[in-house]
């Protein structure tokens, strides 16, 4: 994967890559994220929240990673966990493991931060998303309904993966 560079705390860049996933996905007939509800992110989150892994100067995936997940993970307690979220990959980076690559980055930067486990959810009905996550060591930690303003009651599959114990000093956040 040469030429490829992850970095934190690029919004916009993470946005815009977001965005395009959006209209793709909501071109082929599976709306996940409003482009209102993108454009709301950076104001919702910290600039380190956002992962994005360029090609030379050009955004090619990115992702959303904090650090509490009240809605789909309730009970996690407080300085254990990052919940990775909006995992997407420009279409023109499409099936060259970029996606697998920001997973790794992922969980390198909540090692990093002290946490034990890196956690994510998709839509249950997204099985080639499940089998993603699956084949980056993530296991399966059960379904849950949420009630969203965007999509109304859905199901989330969720995932996790343990990370090295101690790695780095337990943030709080």
């Amino acid at each position: 994967m040469n030429g490829f560079w992850f970095a934190r705390g690029d919004a916009q860049a993470a946005v815009g890559v977001m965005k395009e996933a959006a209209l793709w996905l909501s071109g082929r007939g599976m709306p996940l994220w409003t482009q209102e509800e993108l454009d709301r992110l950076p104001g919702e989150h910290p600039a380190d929240a956002f992962l994005v892994l360029y090609d030379d100067r050009r955004a090619a995936a990115a992702a959303l990673l904090t650090f509490r997940d009240p809605l789909l993970w309730p009970d996690a307690p407080d300085g254990t966990s990052g919940f990775l979220h909006k995992l997407s990959v420009r279409r023109a980076y499409a099936g060259r493991g970029l996606a697998l690559r920001l997973l790794t980055d992922a969980a390198r930067v909540c090692e990093q931060e002290g946490m034990r486990y890196l956690r994510l959810d998709c839509d249950a009905k997204r099985t080639k998303l499940r089998a993603l996550y699956l084949s980056a060591g993530f296991a399966f930690a059960g379904e849950k309904q949420a009630h969203t303003q965007t999509h109304g009651t859905v199901t989330a599959a969720l995932y996790e993966r343990a990370l090295p114990a101690g790695a780095g000093t337990c943030g709080e956040r």
